[in-house]
């Protein structure tokens, strides 16, 4: 994983426990682009996280998408694919 050094703010803006999170993707590309994918788990279920944004600069929340799914929801998902 890459060192991105508004990663922090980024949870903040996206409201990601750091404890729950249990997949975390950071990508800097060599022009200068940053792709974050995080997936967090907590009582309501599992959260999707995945943004793009100038490497040297924070993402801001416009730039940010999620999906919730439940914790069912991902079981059915798994069952499907095996």
């Amino acid at each position: 994983m890459n060192q991105y050094k508004y990663i922090k703010e980024f949870y903040l803006i996206s409201r990601i426990n750091e404890e729950n999170i249990i997949v975390q993707e950071v990508d800097i590309k060599e022009w200068g682009t940053v792709y974050i994918y995080i997936v967090e788990k907590n009582e309501s279920g599992f959260y999707i996280y995945k943004a793009s944004g100038i490497a040297d600069k924070p993402i801001n929340f416009d730039d940010l998408h999620y999906i919730t799914l439940a914790e069912c929801e991902v079981k059915e998902l798994f069952r499907k694919i095996k």
